[in-house]
């Protein structure tokens, strides 16, 4: 009994470390715009130590599963604490482009 109650303590923070280290330098070689401004005045960059640095910062707040695409997906977003800027985070360049067009294509600007 007691092996088992160490296995499930063991397994919880296994997925809580998990989660947690999930952190914004994971996403060095990922992909990002700030979708809060005109997506067809925005471009993909590419995150690199620098940007990911910021966004570790106390200046932003990022969640794994708080961005939403116009497709429905989820995926991890970057919020600037003070507003106006909120990064979503992509794998790949194609994917944070035609996320990018489409909210272009659907804006009211």
């Amino acid at each position: 009994m007691k092996l088992m109650k160490f296995l499930a303590a063991v397994s919880t923070l296994c997925f809580l470390g998990g989660v947690a280290g999930a952190t914004e330098s994971s996403f060095v070689g990922k992909y990002t715009f700030n979708w809060l401004k005109s997506p067809g005045k925005q471009h993909c960059i590419k995150v690199d130590e620098k940007l990911a640095s910021r966004l570790s910062s106390k200046e932003f707040r990022c969640k794994q599963n708080e961005g939403k695409t116009e497709a429905g997906e989820t995926l991890p977003a970057c919020r600037r604490i003070a507003g106006s800027v909120e990064y979503l985070i992509f794998d790949s360049r194609i994917s944070c482009e035609n996320e990018r067009k489409a909210q272009d294509a659907n804006s009211e600007e």
